[in-house]
């Protein structure tokens, strides 16, 4: 399957050698600064991943994976990430609707 344009796509660096044997995509690592090492310097790639990550830390379900097959594991993985929007699309209305100022 060929794509008529790139696609940005993100990856753990140790699947990376895989994903390119397998599929055939291509991957731009993203490395820390060597002259920096001393000091915390935020990576937003990487940051977004590693908080992703943390969101999904905080399934019970999706810390241990106990499914037989991978196709119930990928849907959990959905019904989790599908859980973490909604709570967030709908904090975000209930801070606007809480700012509002109604005038009647």
């Amino acid at each position: 399957m060929e794509f008529a344009e790139e696609r940005k796509s993100k990856a753990e660096k140790s699947t990376l050698p895989l994903l390119h044997k397998e599929l055939g995509w291509h991957f731009k690592v993203i490395l820390r600064p060597k002259e920096d090492t001393h000091k915390f310097v935020v990576l937003l790639l990487r940051w977004i991943a590693e908080r992703t990550f943390s969101w999904i830390e905080n399934y019970r379900r999706m810390t241990i994976n106990k499914e037989r097959c991978s196709e119930s594991a990928e849907a959990m993985l959905y019904l989790t990430f599908c859980h973490i929007l909604l709570k967030k699309s709908t904090d975000k209305f209930k801070t606007a609707s809480q700012n509002t100022m109604w005038i009647f």
